[in-house]
């Protein structure tokens, strides 16, 4: 859903990553097109903040643009009324960025 490839969640959902995929762009991160068979370090990072912004203690994982955070919580709680969670182990993915 963070490429604007899979169509699994509701519209508002849809809505709620793709503001999150051009905010993040606006922070100068990278997204890869939707047949990208990588994930790129600043997806790899996203993920992890929006694992760890479906936990019940958030721990402060990097310095992040306020409305970008705004955004990883909106789509985290489109995530989970859909019933996914990201692993844990996604947690790990963005430990060595800087910051965002």
């Amino acid at each position: 859903m963070l490429r604007g490839e899979e169509h699994v969640a509701a519209d508002a959902g849809m809505d709620g990553f793709a503001r999150l995929r051009d905010r993040a762009i606006e922070c100068g991160m990278r997204i890869q097109p939707p047949a990208t068979r990588y994930t790129s370090d600043d997806e790899l990072v996203l993920l992890a903040c929006l694992a760890n912004a479906q936990r019940i203690a958030t721990t402060a994982m990097l310095p992040i643009d306020e409305r970008l955070k705004k955004d990883i919580t909106r789509c985290a709680e489109i995530l989970i009324r859909h019933n996914l969670r990201l692993s844990p182990l996604t947690l790990y993915s963005g430990r060595n960025a800087t910051k965002i």
